[in-house]
Parts: C-alpha cells; sequence; structure tokens
C-alpha cells in the first residue's frame, strides 16, 4: 500500500484493489493495495498522506468501522462491498475521522463516541446496585433451593396460618 506504485490488474483472482479515502475538511485521494495489504497498512499510507497520527485515526465505511488493523484488506472488501466490489477491486468510500477531534467525531454517523472513566460518586452507584443484584439473586435461589438462611424454617415468607379468612357459602347472595 502506497510504499511502492503498483500496476497490473486488480480484484478477482489477482486480489489488491482501489479506494477513496476521504476527511472531512480535507482533500480525498485514491489508494491502492496490494493482495497482502492490512488496514495498519492502509493507515500507514493515510498517516503520510494527511499526517494524522496511526493511533488517532478512526476509519469508517457505510458507517461501520474498519477493524481490526490486522485484517486483510481483501477480506474487508468482501465484508463492506459483496463478491461483485471485490471481484472489480473497487471498495466503497472510506471516511478517516480523527478520533481525538471532537468535531470530526461529531461528523461520523453513527457518531464516534469514546469511552468515558466513571466518576467516584458513579462507580459507588454501580458497586451497590451490583451489591443489591447479588444479594436478591442469592436469596431467591436459596429459597427455591429450601436453604435460605434469612427465612425461618418454615419455608414460607409470609406465614398465614394463624389468619382468619371470611368466605360466603353461597357467592350470589349479597349481603
Amino acid at each position: 500500500v502506497g510504499v511502492k506504485p503498483l500496476s497490473g490488474p486488480i480484484g478477482g483472482e489477482f486480489g489488491g484493489g482501489l479506494v477513496w479515502i476521504n476527511r472531512p475538511g480535507q482533500r480525498s485521494f485514491e489508494v491502492r493495495w496490494a493482495p497482502n495489504d492490512t488496514v495498519a497498512d492502509l493507515k500507514d499510507v493515510i498517516r503520510g498522506q494527511s499526517e494524522l497520527p496511526y493511533n488517532n485515526q478512526e476509519l469508517r465505511c457505510n458507517g461501520i468501522p474498519v477493524e481490526p488493523d490486522d485484517l486483510p484488506l481483501d477480506e474487508w472488501l468482501q465484508q463492506a462491498g459483496g463478491v461483485a466490489a471485490a471481484f472489480q477491486g473497487q471498495a466503497p468510500d472510506i471516511w478517516v475521522f480523527d478520533a481525538t477531534d471532537e468535531d470530526e467525531r461529531d461528523a461520523a454517523y453513527p457518531p464516534i463516541v469514546l469511552p468515558e472513566a466513571l466518576s467516584e460518586g458513579q462507580k459507588a452507584f454501580k458497586t451497590v446496585v451490583w451489591g443489591l443484584t447479588v444479594f436478591a439473586v442469592v436469596f431467591v435461589v436459596t429459597q427455591a433451593l429450601g436453604v435460605n438462611p434469612f427465612i425461618e424454617k418454615s419455608g414460607k415468607i409470609f406465614d398465614t396460618q394463624d389468619m382468619q379468612f371470611v368466605i360466603p357459602e353461597d357467592p350470589g347472595v349479597d349481603i
């Protein structure tokens, strides 16, 4: 990819292909790849053309991330463009976004959302919710097995033995 000029047939049994690289607010350029080139090779070419650092590159094609870096471009082409595109060697356009630039992340569709660290309060809330969930699961499972340590040995959560129920003898008669 981009290291040496490639010539000869592309696509089909030969492999390799062409792809347009687009970036918001910058000039697009075409890249030709060889049969064994990967997404990482493509990112190296993009770094050389746009001076965008390798780790900051977010590649998207039709809204779907182009990843992982060790994915062969020929295999990616079959996933993104189908067999016809792979046979022709003509890939759908790839958009490159700077993952550290908020405006470029927002320009992507769907937007690129970076994971944010939880605050101390959110971590504490998460811990409490998980603790209550674990307690509830243990309570229900042990109750179902009949070995719940929180309930008396009668096995009943609410004992109705000493309660009196009034049931009318003839339900059709008004009282």
